[in-house]
């Protein structure tokens, strides 16, 4: 993998899709990802196709530019932290395409189940390594200097 991280873009505003990065954020023991939520995302990644996307799925944005979506995003970050083996096997047939069926009836209940089961918890799940919004607000926050 070059020096460049990949990108995990999720909503910000689901209590499963919370809860879903914070797992992988826990399992990305190598750093390989920059896992953030869309309102945290800087410009690039996030781009109006991107932020359009987030409405029905988690968008994986590859160190090399691939978009990675549903469940093939899922797959690929199970493979970079260190569940290799189990993502290939879901990612062959027939699995896959049970997959694909389980990730669009969750995404299209999200609502029900956040309130459900995480009680529609969003806010708390900080970037994954917030020194580009860090360097983003010293910059646009930069103070001034009044000479006398």
């Amino acid at each position: 993998m070059s020096n460049r991280r990949h990108w995990l873009i999720w909503d910000g505003s689901c209590g499963l899709c919370y809860e879903t990065a914070r797992r992988f954020r826990a399992r990305d023991t190598q750093r390989k990802f920059q896992i953030v939520s869309g309102d945290h995302c800087p410009t690039p990644p996030m781009t109006p196709s991107v932020r359009e996307l987030l409405g029905t799925t988690v968008v994986v944005i590859t160190s090399d530019g691939k978009i990675l979506t549903r469940s093939q995003a899922i797959f690929f970050v199970l493979e970079q932290t260190g569940w290799g083996w189990f993502a290939k096997a879901l990612a062959s047939p027939p699995l896959v395409w049970i997959m694909n069926i389980g990730y669009g009836l969750v995404a299209r209940n999200r609502a029900w189940l956040s309130a459900k089961f995480f009680g529609r918890t969003a806010c708390g799940l900080d970037n994954r390594y917030p020194e580009i919004d860090s360097l983003s607000y010293l910059q646009q926050n930069e103070p001034t200097v009044k000479k006398t």
